[in-house]
């Protein structure tokens, strides 16, 4: 699996990347065998959340893996300076590392919230600083959010909702797509979300190739709830 850097930071992620908010009925043994799959296979950026309930499917799988050989995100749905604080001790308790290598405000889907949580990226510019994450970005299903976000020198990545449907894209899969353009041209990490619509896309390939042959998009969030899924999902990526 090909590995790129990711925008102007110093992380470098496989094109493909592991979701986890789909595993959610997997056991932790179950869940953290399928990481390690991933991990095999070369996905070695793994996607996550506070509000998954996969951080400790991640931790089995990390310990298994070697931490370092990883790229982790994880997001949380704080607004204020102390909910951030609190969010992230967990997190890294859950995930059991002493950092994470990106950390995001979840589901900022306007100008307005993504001022609403400055406590939050407050918080969390600061515990950058201290070394407890290394990238801070955010996550967005709002085209026009995501068009703010290129000019926020904060925010170093942007993960954003995009396939050929237009399926979960506020604002426009065209304005969505510039949006995203632009971020990358600002020196953003970009990678993209809900590629198979959340299931609700059945024509795996020609959704994956869709994104896939986007040159602004670093690498491709793929959420997976069984091993057969993540191989088939693997080799049709591979393949295009």
């Amino acid at each position: 699996m090909k590995k790129v850097k990711l925008g102007n930071t110093k992380l470098k992620v496989s094109r493909m990347s592991i979701g986890t908010d789909t595993m959610q009925n997997l056991s932790i043994k179950e869940g953290a065998e399928l990481m390690v799959i991933g991990y095999k296979k070369g996905l070695t950026f793994w996607d996550t959340s506070d509000d998954y309930g996969s951080h400790p499917q991640l931790k089995v799988a990390l310990d298994k893996v070697g931490r370092k050989n990883v790229v982790v995100t994880t997001k949380i749905m704080s607004r204020s300076y102390k909910q951030a604080q609190v969010s992230l001790a967990k997190c890294l308790k859950e995930l059991g590392t002493k950092y994470v290598d990106i950390i995001l405000l979840h589901a900022v889907d306007s100008v307005t919230e993504f001022h609403n949580r400055s406590g939050a990226l407050k918080y969390l510019l600061e515990a950058k600083k201290k070394g407890l994450v290394k990238v801070v970005g955010l996550s967005t299903h709002n085209a026009n959010m995501a068009k703010y976000c290129a000019t926020q020198d904060k925010i170093e990545v942007i993960l954003a909702t995009i396939n050929y449907r237009g399926n979960h894209v506020h604002g426009g899969l065209n304005n969505m797509k510039k949006a995203m353009e632009l971020n990358h041209k600002n020196g953003k990490g970009v990678y993209a979300m809900k590629v198979l619509g959340r299931g609700s896309i059945k024509d795996i390939e020609r959704a994956i190739a869709y994104v896939k042959k986007l040159d602004y998009i670093d690498s491709l969030c793929i959420g997976v709830q069984n091993k057969e899924q993540l191989k088939e999902d693997i080799k049709i990526f591979e393949s295009i």
